[in-house]
């Protein structure tokens, strides 16, 4: 019952998002461009999210929190700044490499061994995001002093109408994680439960592990390549689940996907409703309701720990 609600919930929020407010009958195929990809970007962005709160069994484990995302916008920034053609291909390559440069130096630091502290990883992490960020402004300054508003739609997500290429590309992410998710739901279950006891019943856990990292990093550097970054969606709506539907329904595409679908399109509305002409990335908007959510996790952590 609970699942039927947030499903037709999120059918609700998107009909309002398409159609409400519609002036001209022209729009509808641009809402409909941009509701695909803030819906396919939210579902990335929350299963990563849940995959690796799963993995490394932390409630506040987030690509965006392990410098992942900054480190994808400081390669499409450079990209951009640098005006590299073709854009696309090139924006996507400095996003993967960025992404993959942060992976590889949380490893390091690691020395390639999964047996870490999370929340020193975590820490580092956020260490990494605000690197880049000073990083992008810097170079912003010295290459394109008079044009910030790249920066901003890449450090805070900006959704746009996009080619018919970049709508394949973000459906073929789609693609590659509910495939994961699909195959290696059991495994990934297991997995939340201990290392030592996923080992005990077959699973191949340094494997999955692995495997985690790459489909986490790739999908994760895809999305931001083309939407930028947008922080705090894969840390709330894996929280946002467990508290209405339990913990055996994190990994649930389904809900996943209509309870980040909600959230994002929540931070689209409040944007919507500021006065005309204002610009507000949904990145921030989506802070304004995630930062709480971190802070409240922070709290009753330190108290349980306590």
């Amino acid at each position: 019952m609970k699942k039927t609600i947030i499903i037709l919930l999120w059918f609700v929020f998107s009909a309002c998002y398409i159609f409400l407010d519609l002036h001209s009958i022209d729009f509808i195929s641009l809402r409909i461009n941009i509701w695909v990809q803030m819906t396919i970007t939210a579902f990335v962005l929350a299963s990563t999210g849940a995959i690796l709160q799963n993995m490394l069994q932390n409630p506040i484990a987030d690509p965006w929190l392990l410098g992942v995302s900054g480190a994808s916008s400081l390669g499409t920034v450079v990209v951009s700044l640098l005006q590299l053609t073709p854009i696309l291909f090139w924006r996507t390559t400095g996003s993967l490499v960025g992404s993959i440069c942060a992976i590889s130096f949380l490893f390091f630091v690691a020395k390639g061994s999964f047996n870490f502290n999370v929340n020193r990883f975590i820490l580092i992490g956020i260490g990494i995001n605000s690197f880049c960020a000073s990083l992008i402004l810097f170079l912003q300054s010295l290459i394109a002093p008079n044009d910030f508003f790249t920066t901003l739609v890449r450090t805070s997500g900006y959704f746009v109408q996009r080619s018919f290429l970049e709508l394949i590309i973000l459906f073929m992410v789609l693609l590659l994680l509910t495939g994961y998710l699909h195959f290696r739901n059991k495994e990934l279950k297991i997995l939340s439960v201990g290392d030592e006891l996923a080992a005990s019943v077959g699973v191949p856990v340094h494997r999955i592990k692995i495997e985690v990292i790459m489909v986490c990093t790739i999908t994760l550097a895809m999305v931001v390549s083309i939407s930028g970054s947008i922080g705090f969606i894969g840390l709330a709506t894996p929280h946002i689940v467990r508290l209405i539907f339990g913990e055996k329904e994190v990994l649930s595409m389904e809900i996943l996907f209509s309870v980040s679908g909600i959230l994002i399109l929540s931070a689209a509305f409040l944007v919507r409703l500021l006065p005309e002409g204002t610009f507000v990335p949904i990145g921030s908007a989506m802070s304004l309701l995630g930062a709480p959510m971190f802070i409240y996790i922070l709290i009753k952590n330190s108290r349980l720990s306590n």
